[in-house]
């Protein structure tokens, strides 16, 4: 009891000074916004080269941890803060991992981001002006601004292929980020909840039981995996009579895992078939709010869709003014600075750098693809504005891949 009554003053005076540090604080905010409303706003010029990264995944994150913050000042813009481990977002739609265990913010990759000479905006970019070395950019509610960079790099990725299919962004649910697993993880639930409402008839109480995952690659059977053992080690012991009901099918318009050896493929599927599920062989041809339909004429009543078909360029990256592969990615050298054709004194290497741009589809995903050829128109070989591979032959090679190609000044693309 002394102890504690000894220490109340110095409790007081420490609410005290913090009240003091708080005041201040909320005056050097109050100081802080009225300059960032003006044009000399934060981040501050250090005169340091401003590096700019578009983009917060794999590519961005390994540039944003290794880069010498001593001599760059650093912009990021990005939808999110954070880096997302993707190869275990399938297990936080079933609860074996909470969200937070697949995440790493930015500052802890790079603590120096926190530094008034750099910033975090979470925005997504619009465009690139090579010319006037700008990226214009849209915050979430709409704002849009323009940042200057000396050095810009292009790390946005790539987003999932629906390969023009009727329905699926309405109605199906992706897993590229942490959104889209809780998104399923909450769908899971739901559909478990209603079908338990007493009174259910018996089809819909096997539509809302039934998970159909279109796309056989990686992310497809992991997806498969942890729903099985989410049915048999959790379910069975909360509803029984549901888990038994519960269906999994995964439909694959060629083959399973098709990128990997035929050892692996064979021991997925027979592992996934002991589990108990169904693979369908087929191509999609519509989604609605409650069926897959396949082309064979094949109706699939689903509660829960899951798209795994691969990726595929985003439109930021279709309509960026420089070259693209045939597979709609960014053309690159061996430094992996972006290529486009080079700018006549007419200003005719411009326009055919626009045109190239918006050319291309979506490309080849690398995983479970569907139907991708039909979507893509075939180049007829490597021209000014599509060249055969990413990146020229050889490490380190500094030549383009083409030679009506040239690296556009202080532009990667990773």
């Amino acid at each position: 009891m002394n102890t504690l009554l000894l220490s109340v003053p110095a409790i007081a005076r420490g609410l005290a000074s913090s009240q003091l540090r708080h005041g201040l604080q909320l005056r050097a905010l109050s100081s802080l916004k009225a300059k960032t409303l003006s044009k000399d706003q934060l981040p501050l010029h250090t005169g340091r080269p401003r590096l700019v990264v578009l983009g917060s995944g794999w590519a961005a994150a390994r540039l944003l941890h290794d880069i010498d913050p001593k001599l760059y000042d650093i912009t990021v813009v990005s939808p999110r803060n954070h880096m997302v481990f993707t190869p275990l977002l399938a297990s936080t739609t079933v609860g074996t991992l909470e969200p937070r265990s697949v995440v790493v913010h930015l500052f802890e990759l790079q603590p120096a981001l926190s530094a008034p000479a750099n910033a975090i905006y979470i925005a997504e970019a619009q465009s690139v002006d090579p010319a006037a070395r700008t990226v214009s950019c849209r915050s979430a509610d709409g704002l849009a601004f323009t940042l200057p960079y000396d050095k810009l790099a292009i790390c946005t990725g790539s987003q999932g292929s629906t390969f023009g299919i009727p329905g699926v962004q309405q109605h199906a649910l992706f897993l590229r980020d942490v959104a889209q697993a809780d998104a399923i993880r909450q769908r899971l639930i739901d559909n478990l909840s209603l079908a338990g409402i007493p009174g259910r008839r018996l089809e819909e109480w096997q539509r809302l039981l039934h998970v159909v995952i279109v796309g056989g690659g990686p992310t497809g059977v992991e997806v498969a995996g942890e729903l099985t053992d989410f049915i048999h080690k959790e379910l069975r012991n909360l509803y029984p009579d549901r888990a038994r009901a519960m269906r999994i099918t995964l439909v694959e318009a060629r083959e399973l895992l098709g990128t990997f050896d035929a050892s692996l493929r064979e021991y997925a599927a027979r592992k996934l078939m002991r589990r108990g599920v169904a693979l369908r062989k087929g191509v999609v041809q519509e989604l609605t709010e409650r069926e897959v339909v396949l082309k064979d004429g094949a109706v699939l009543p689903y509660g829960l869709c899951i798209w795994s078909t691969g990726v595929g360029p985003t439109p930021f990256i279709l309509s960026l003014p420089f070259a693209k592969t045939n597979m709609g990615r960014l053309a690159v050298d061996g430094f992996m600075r972006v290529l486009a054709p080079p700018v006549s004194e007419g200003g005719q290497g411009g326009q055919q750098q626009q045109a190239g741009g918006q050319t291309l589809q979506e490309g080849q995903p690398p995983e479970g693809a569907m139907q991708q050829q039909q979507q893509r128109p075939q180049a007829s070989g490597p021209g000014p504005e599509t060249v055969p591979g990413i990146m020229s032959r050889g490490p380190g090679a500094p030549s383009p891949s083409s030679p009506s190609l040239a690296p556009v000044p202080e532009v990667y693309s990773l």
